[in-house]
């Protein structure tokens, strides 16, 4: 029964490149059509998106299947692909219908203090990873998330991180450390997110500055997926800005001077095909 098939994955093997639109019989089933999703929702399949020898999966959704991968047989192949730290526009190249698509949205600034105190660290960047309908000559829109401004020194807080996206999947940045914030734990804020793909990877938390006599230390910014974290600041010292890609910056402090929290960094976009 095709309704015992609703959500299952199914696995085949591609006899024949494809000219139009596409059904599958699975098990006798009734001959249903094939859809792939694009930026506007499902759309009948044109020809082109499943290759003669390749390995493809779908999911049954109670209506329709819909093309999840289109994979070269094992061993899989990666043909190429892009990487992008700003945002800008990219060209789908000849004879790619799908993209393996990987987002990070920018951390968080650091937060700063006034003397006496210790600012928080930014929150990280969410992850988010999935597969992009496409079709050659496409043109998209990349827009890559700027890494949250460090406090200004006197203990004001640090900015957001911007959000990521391209087509329809998007990661959020990590909120800003908060100033004057020497309390030690776990900072408030709120990490990135993802959305839009198959695979999300929350921000890294931020810790708050830390203050005792004689001991002072800004907060440590979160670490974004796969990335690298941030680290201390240490006493009498601007926060350190953020290495890598959606990473929060760190928190700044001192027992007698204000000084500024550390920049996020910015995210980033990894497509291959």
């Amino acid at each position: 029964n095709i309704s015992d098939l609703v959500g299952v994955p199914v696995r085949f093997k591609i006899a024949a490149t494809n000219t139009s639109s596409v059904t599958l019989s699975v098990g006798g089933s009734a001959a249903t059509v094939v859809n792939s999703q694009n930026t506007t929702g499902l759309a009948a399949l044109v020809g082109g998106e499943f290759t003669a020898g390749n390995m493809a999966t779908v999911v049954y959704d109670g209506t329709e299947y819909v093309m999840v991968t289109n994979f070269f047989s094992f061993p899989q192949a990666t043909h190429a692909g892009a990487t992008f730290s700003t945002s800008g526009t990219w060209t789908v190249p000849a004879g790619i219908y799908q993209l393996d698509a990987q987002l990070w949205g920018g951390g968080g600034g650091g937060g700063a203090n006034s003397a006496g105190n210790a600012g928080a660290g930014g929150f990280a960047g969410g992850y988010e990873q999935g597969f992009l309908h496409v079709t050659p000559g496409q043109v998209i829109t990349i827009t890559v998330g700027a890494g949250g401004a460090g406090g200004a020194s006197g203990g004001y807080p640090g900015s957001v991180g911007g959000t990521t996206t391209v087509l329809t999947m998007s990661a959020t940045g990590g909120t800003g450390g908060l100033g004057n914030s020497g309390i030690g734990g776990y900072a408030t804020g709120t990490p990135g997110t993802g959305s839009g793909g198959i695979f999300t990877i929350t921000g890294g938390l931020a810790l708050n500055g830390h203050t005792e006599p004689g001991d002072y230390f800004g907060g440590s910014g979160g670490s974004s997926a796969y990335s690298n974290a941030s680290t201390f600041s240490v006493l009498n010292a601007n926060g350190y800005p953020a290495q890598g890609f959606g990473n929060g910056g760190g928190g700044s402090a001192g027992n007698s001077g204000a000084f500024a929290g550390g920049a996020g960094s910015a995210g980033q976009i990894v497509i291959k095909y």
